[in-house]
């Protein structure tokens, strides 16, 4: 399977985030250990593996939207996240196990600790990272749509980027594209419009809409990931059902519909 998204290091702005694991040494040894001798498998996840992947992401939402007198508009987001993250794992296990035997014979535990960590961390730092990342700008984004469109306080939004050496050139684009709140351009443009995307909005009163005559639709969609051509906020939704994480073999399909058995959190 493959994923088309680098965390630590932006190809586009050439920069490095700081990522704290999710798992500590003794944690990933003892996660690698069970999966080798079978105790942890694509049918039999983890639990607290995917509850900590489920909360951090959580988290990041909420700190991200920072509006504790509207927490309940975040309900649908916070279930999303739960289906995503047993997706996640579901993926992360099925890998790691897939590398347990070279043809019909079972490696060594070693081989297979030194064949799978680059995948655990690619998983649990690297991807965690940028999918919380994309959590907390979804909040971010969400508190202002819920403020502009769904209180209708104001009738224009104007696209923003941060103006700096790092936006990406697609995103340039739309930079001061100004349209009315409810306009169908913001079903596809709404950011964030990538991973790490920082682009945002700003509402306007006053003004009238960009003209998209000479607005290359069809290339500005080309030039924007297929799982971010969506407008978050409105379909409450953090990660889409076209992420490669939902995507699973036919057998699997009824065990991913329940949820891959796993519990759905309490907690938001």
């Amino acid at each position: 399977m493959s994923f088309t998204h680098k965390y630590t290091f932006c190809s586009v702005c050439n920069v490095h985030e700081d990522v704290k694991p999710l798992l500590n040494d003794v944690e990933q040894k003892k996660l690698l250990h069970n999966i080798y001798i079978g105790k942890v498998n694509k049918r039999i996840l983890p639990i607290p593996l995917y509850l900590q992947i489920s909360k951090e992401l959580s988290t990041k939402l909420n700190n991200g939207y920072d509006d504790k007198e509207n927490e309940a508009v975040l309900n649908p987001f916070y279930e999303n996240i739960h289906h995503f993250s047993a997706a996640k794992t579901y993926h992360l296990i099925s890998e790691c196990e897939s590398q347990r035997a070279n043809g019909s014979k079972l490696v060594s535990e070693k081989t297979f600790i030194d064949k799978v960590g680059a995948t655990v961390t690619d998983f649990l730092d690297d991807y965690l990272f940028s999918e919380g990342e994309h959590s907390k700008q979804v909040g971010v984004m969400t508190k202002k749509w819920h403020n502009v469109v769904k209180r209708k306080t104001v009738p224009f939004l104007e696209y923003v980027t941060m103006k700096d050496g790092r936006v990406r050139p697609a995103h340039v684009l739309l930079d001061g594209i100004i349209r009315s709140a409810n306009d169908a351009f913001w079903n596809t443009f709404y950011p964030p419009n990538g991973w790490m995307c920082r682009c945002k909005t700003s509402a306007t009163k006053e003004g009238s809409e960009t003209d998209l005559t000479d607005f290359d639709t069809e290339d500005a969609k080309y030039n924007t990931p297929k799982e971010f051509r969506y407008n978050f906020s409105k379909e409450e939704i953090v990660f889409p059902k076209d992420h490669p994480y939902f995507t699973v073999p036919n057998a699997d399909k009824a065990f991913a519909r329940k949820n891959f058995r796993l519990p759905i959190p309490d907690f938001k």
